[in-house]
């Protein structure tokens, strides 16, 4: 039996202190990881690029996947840098950063990528480059277009990570309502008349939850928790998205959906006629997306009949909220 080994990795103390410091030079460390897979020089102690990250790890007493966190962000930073400032005049190089942007913000712009629009997409990486969206924000909104890839994941080293296709009807739809989603998001409450910010705006995306949607199934595709003031009393604005076909089907369920919130929107992909618009419950608020926020074609009425229903749907609802 032949037993295959490898070298152990060995290089100077200079180069482990960089890896050691982390996570405060984190962009340098990113940088010296770079410049190992680009030269080939991890050949000289490991078969295996692989096998030299686990080593790096091994020696700094640190996480394996921490490194290739590392390395993306690396690869992530530096095609933004060409893309926003190709001449290098004001975004430092990667060895010069340190703590922003994080390479946990970097990973999740680089999995936006893979399904968000352009326009939203640029708009995210110059705000992340510039210091003006924050992890959170990042987070969320990943959350909102992971459904698009059906839950799909990248699994393992030089696995092609799943991506948009417009070829595919379902992900067309799904792609669809994540861009509303995504507007109401990062486009605050303007949409329901609040000047500036609420006391609390937050979007719960239902459809994208498979416990929710199974839990609660006769509510819209998002509730939005608002409480316009910090003594303002919570209120629940339900919204479903849709085509003016889907806005059909929607219309002769509405007694159904409106016992949970205590407003009913429905979001509508298409242009509606002033005589379909005057088909539909007047209770029900339209809306149409603009370019970076939420236009009102008709404001929604109050709709809950009141009851435990919506007591239910809140618990619920801030329980959700308060895992992220």
């Amino acid at each position: 039996m032949f037993v295959v080994r490898h070298t152990r990795c060995v290089m100077p103390s200079r180069r482990l202190d960089i890896y050691r410091a982390l996570p405060g030079n984190w962009g340098e460390a990113a940088a010296e990881l770079i410049r190992v897979e680009t030269s080939g020089e991890w050949k000289d102690t490991n078969p295996t690029f692989s096998l030299y990250i686990s080593d790096i790890a091994r020696i700094v007493d640190k996480a394996r996947p921490t490194f290739w966190r590392l390395l993306g962000a690396g690869h992530t930073y530096n095609a933004l840098r060409t893309k926003f400032d190709p001449a290098g005049s004001y975004l430092p190089s990667l060895e010069s950063v340190r703590s922003k942007p994080s390479p946990e913000s970097l990973e999740l712009v680089s999995k936006i990528e893979r399904v968000a629009p352009s326009e939203i997409l640029a708009s995210v990486q110059r705000q992340l480059l510039e210091g003006r969206i924050t992890r959170d924000e990042l987070r969320q909104l990943w959350e909102t277009y992971r459904p698009v890839l059906g839950g799909r994941t990248k699994r393992g080293r030089g696995v092609e990570a799943p991506r948009y296709d417009v070829r595919n009807q379902l992900m067309r739809v799904s792609l669809e309502e994540s861009n509303f989603m995504a507007i109401m998001t990062r486009g605050g409450p303007g949409w329901l008349g609040i000047q500036g910010p609420a006391n609390l705006y937050r979007v719960v995306h239902i459809s994208a939850n498979k416990h929710l949607r199974r839990v609660q199934p006769s509510v819209p595709d998002a509730v939005v928790i608002l409480a316009e003031k910090e003594d303002s009393p919570l209120v629940l604005h339900g919204v479903e998205v849709g085509s003016s076909l889907s806005l059909l089907k929607f219309s002769s369920r509405y007694k159904r959906y409106k016992t949970d919130v205590d407003y009913l929107w429905f979001a509508c992909h298409d242009k509606l006629s002033r005589r379909e618009i005057a088909d539909i419950p007047k209770e029900i608020g339209l809306l149409t997306p603009g370019p970076n926020c939420l236009e009102v074609v008709r404001a929604a009425k109050l709709a809950r009949n009141g009851g435990k229903s919506k007591e239910g749907l809140l618990r619920m609802l801030l329980r959700e909220v308060s895992k992220n």
